[in-house]
């Protein structure tokens, strides 16, 4: 047992520092509200995202179209991106890293 309990700090350190890393990095969110500000602006926004990084922001609009724009993360991680809708009706954002895997998604609606 006194073996165990001599060797037992080492490992730990051992799998703590194999996972450390990954295990305490925080999980990339992005929010979408569900409508419009007061002032009719969309605004959407991210977190935990790779600093200096670039993300790109789709938005597909009622008819089907889609809008791109890329945009740099924050020194601090964040997104900030707003969006002001042209025509009434269901939105769909999606927000993907550089390699193109998806951040985040969501929903809005506008009515004129």
């Amino acid at each position: 047992m006194n073996k165990l309990m001599k060797w037992l700090p080492v490992f730990l350190l051992g799998v703590g520092l194999a996972t450390g890393p990954s295990a305490m990095a925080a999980t990339a969110w992005v929010s979408v509200p569900s409508t419009p500000d007061s002032s009719g602006k969309v605004t959407i926004t991210g977190g935990d995202l790779t600093t200096g990084s670039a993300v790109t922001v789709q938005i597909v609009d009622p008819n089907g179209t889609t809008t791109s724009q890329v945009e740099a993360v924050t020194t601090d991680g964040t997104l900030k991106v707003e969006f002001l809708p042209g025509m009434p009706g269901g939105y769909h954002v999606t927000v993907l890293d550089q390699g193109g895997k998806v951040i985040g998604k969501g929903t809005f609606g506008y009515i004129k």
